[in-house]
């Protein structure tokens, strides 16, 4: 089947790339570093990004993850409160980041 289609006048629309590891690592743990709350959006998908939050939590990292987020409008994101380069606490066994 042949179909022609002709040139818009206009094209809109919004493109989200999905998220790349590098940058959602770095992104999770500089939070984790910083003093107060950031919220992460786009964050990569998979094993690796598991282990990265489990280990950030086990060393006194709060972070939670919201659906629908209010402050990103994104459909996934992370809240991050970071405790400061100094407020990370030992863990209670050994990290395993996968």
């Amino acid at each position: 089947m042949r179909r022609s289609v002709s040139a818009p006048s206009r094209l809109e629309g919004t493109l989200t790339p999905p998220g790349d590891k590098s940058i959602s690592h770095r992104s999770a743990l500089l939070n984790a570093m910083a003093e107060g709350t950031a919220h992460v959006a786009n964050f990569c998908v998979g094993d690796d990004r598991t282990s990265m939050l489990r280990c950030l939590r086990a060393i006194g990292t709060r972070i939670t993850s919201h659906a629908d987020c209010p402050i990103t409008h994104a459909d996934e994101c992370f809240e991050i409160v970071g405790n400061g380069f100094y407020g990370f606490s030992e863990p209670d066994t050994v990290l395993n980041a996968g």
